[in-house]
This record gives C-alpha cells, sequence and structure tokens, in this order.
C-alpha cells in the first residue's frame, strides 16, 4: 500500500466516524461540523499533494545531478505502484536503484539497491550519489 492509499483509507475512516457523530447533531450543528469536516479534508489534500511534490523535485534533482556527471540514468516517474516499477527495473537489468519516498525523504535519505548483491541502504541524498558515481567508475575501470 503506497502513501497515497494509505491517506486515502485514512480520509475514509475519519469521514466515516465523522459522519456518523454529524448524524446525531441538530441541523444547525451538522453544517457547521459539515463544513469543518471538509476544510479538514481539503488540508489533508493539500498536504498530500506538497508531499507528492517534494519527492517528486527530489527524484528530479537526483536524476540532473547523475545526468550532469556522465551517467546514464532512468527516471521512473510513472503512475504506478513501486514494486510495478522495481519488477520492470529489475527485468531490464537497472544495476543500482535509487528509491525517493515520503518516508525516508523527511529525514534526507533515500534507498539504495545494488541488484546483484541485492543489498539495500538507507543513505543520505548526498553520500547515495557519491556512492552511485564511485561504483560507476569502478565499473567503467575494470
Amino acid at each position: 500500500m503506497d502513501i497515497d492509499d494509505k491517506v486515502k483509507n485514512k480520509v475514509d475512516q475519519v469521514s466515516g466516524a465523522a459522519n456518523e457523530t454529524i448524524g446525531k447533531l441538530t441541523d444547525d450543528e451538522q453544517m457547521e461540523a459539515e463544513g469543518r469536516l471538509q476544510h479538514g479534508t481539503a488540508k489533508l489534500a493539500e498536504g498530500v499533494d506538497k508531499v507528492k511534490e517534494a519527492v517528486k523535485d527530489a527524484a528530479e534533482a537526483i536524476y540532473q545531478d547523475l545526468l550532469e556527471s556522465g551517467i546514464e540514468v532512468l527516471l521512473d516517474d510513472r503512475d504506478e505502484r513501486p514494486g510495478f516499477k522495481f519488477k520492470d527495473a529489475d527485468l531490464i537489468g537497472i544495476p543500482l536503484r535509487i528509491v525517493v519516498g515520503a518516508k525516508h525523504l523527511v529525514d534526507g535519505r533515500v534507498e539504495l539497491k545494488e541488484r546483484r548483491s541485492g543489498e539495500v541502504e538507507l543513505l543520505p541524498i548526498a553520500e547515495a550519489l557519491e556512492k552511485v558515481k564511485a561504483t560507476i567508475r569502478a565499473a567503467l575501470q575494470a
């Protein structure tokens, strides 16, 4: 379940509980409560959009940094679930995978996976970039 699904599920749970409570109020109380609920739901959706934008911006910055370093990079920005994207990356033989997600981006970290060894590390973004560059340089010199 990705972050969008988790947020949608939480919104549905909160909305359901709020609607049940609203049903027990007077007409005036219901109108006020419904207005507050709609405002809160709008704020939550706004927050989700900001998180998505931050993840997208970080992924694009990493992409540009690696391109500028002369490294061939594939940015998978399709609207698909992560597992679907990971499977495709494995099928086409992507040797290193950087995963930028909201959960770790808050701490300034990304997930780096080496396909050959299967090793997965959580690293600060700058460290992950340096490790990718060093790994590619070493592979080209071998």
